[in-house]
């Protein structure tokens, strides 16, 4: 983190064996314990939201028959008069609050359905998923994970069929890693164009500042002063 000043304590020292290491050797990390003083900076925030486009048929018919459930449970006696109400002009103070409770919980009804049936967007950057990933990596990981372990249940040997397998594997597994990431670009825009194929209902270009959406963040502290005022006033001395 930028400006980030710290004192550490070693907790331990540990060895790693991970297939996702590219180096023969056993890489060794420790733990630490970091006393902190930071300055915070504000990034944007990702709030998963329903994605109504990958809902399949399946969340689709969930979601019906959740909302039925839920409406099948509201309350309609304390609204029937103000449902029922044929005054065009009716100031009732009483019939407003109970259409407003009615909307109210058919809302709750609505949103609770859909939290529990509809898939939610992700963000892919804080996640660090790479485009293409089930199709194009995750079946040479799979190999080079069986070979990994064969080569660990034989005693990680320096050479040999075994070690020759598990290297030979752990490279094509990496390869396919760098050529997903090099053709990520490519992957997203034909993903892109064959969503918009099959929905039409999809603005093309919101999809497009989706992707291409980069924003830097914002220091909350300067000159050691966090507030809003304060701030202010240090630029209107340095001004």
């Amino acid at each position: 983190m930028a400006g980030t000043l710290y004192e550490t304590c070693v907790d331990r020292v540990s060895v790693a064996h991970d297939i996702d290491n590219v180096s023969d050797h056993h890489p060794i990390f420790t733990c630490l314990s970091l006393d902190t003083k930071y300055v915070g900076v504000t990034g944007k925030v990702h709030s998963p939201r329903p994605s109504w486009v990958k809902a399949c048929i399946k969340d689709l018919d969930q979601y019906r028959d959740v909302l039925s459930k839920n409406l099948a449970h509201l309350i309609l006696i304390p609204q029937i008069e103000a449902l029922t109400c044929r005054d065009m002009q009716c100031s009732s103070v009483n019939h407003v609050a109970a259409l407003t409770r009615y909307v109210s919980e058919l809302t709750k009804c609505c949103v609770d359905a859909c939290q529990r049936t509809i898939p939610v967007t992700k963000c892919r950057q804080s996640s660090g998923r790479i485009a293409g990933w089930n199709e194009l990596v995750k079946p040479y990981r799979d190999k080079s994970l069986f070979w990994h372990q064969v080569w660990i249940d034989n005693g990680r040997p320096r050479s040999g069929t075994v070690a020759e397998c598990m290297r030979r594997t752990r490279a094509m597994y990496h390869y396919a890693v760098r050529n997903a990431k090099n053709n990520e670009e490519r992957l997203i825009s034909e993903r892109l164009a064959e969503c918009l194929l099959s929905n039409n209902n999809r603005d093309f270009w919101r999809e497009i500042k989706k992707i291409r959406y980069n924003k830097c963040g914002r220091s909350k502290v300067t000159d050691g002063v966090s507030s809003d005022v304060g701030i202010a006033n240090v630029f209107v001395r340095t001004g």
